[in-house]
This record gives C-alpha cells, sequence and structure tokens, in this order.
C-alpha cells in the first residue's frame, strides 16, 4: 500500500492522488526534433549565403561602374527624319 499526499493508493485501484493527477494534466510544450531543427538551419543557411553573396556582387559593379562615368554637357539637338 502506497500513501499519498492527502489520499490512500493502492496499487490495485488505480487511484492517482490529486498532486499527481494536475502534474498529468498540465500542458506540456511539444519539443521539436533535432532533425526539424537541423532542416530548418540548413534551409535558412542555403537561402542567406548566396543572398550575402549576390548583394556584395551587386555593390562592386556599381562601383566600377560609377568609376567609369563621366560628366556630360547637354545641348538642345534637332533631327530631321527622311524617308
Amino acid at each position: 500500500m502506497i500513501t499519498g499526499h492527502n489520499e490512500e493508493i493502492t496499487p490495485n485501484n488505480g487511484a492517482v492522488s490529486h498532486e499527481a493527477q494536475t502534474w498529468l494534466e498540465k500542458p506540456r510544450r511539444k519539443k521539436l526534433p533535432r532533425w526539424a531543427i537541423g532542416l530548418v538551419t540548413i534551409g535558412l543557411l542555403s537561402l542567406s549565403l548566396p543572398a550575402y553573396y549576390l548583394y556584395n556582387r551587386s555593390q562592386t559593379q556599381l562601383n566600377a561602374v560609377e568609376s567609369l562615368t563621366v560628366p556630360v554637357v547637354a545641348k538642345d539637338l534637332t533631327v530631321r527624319i527622311t524617308r
């Protein structure tokens, strides 16, 4: 015979103490499996690394275009189109 907090429990009657019952009924957080966390991590890395590389590559191309640009003076131009 096992004694509980406030009541007596015997292995045969299947009774559970009030403390045990409230502990059993407590909502539990479900843990994600490790493989799911691994897949999410791999997915984030596989998307972020190429995006970072492409962003840095585009910045260097913009700087190269700026170095090749020269100032231009604009003038009015009249064009005559004939057939």
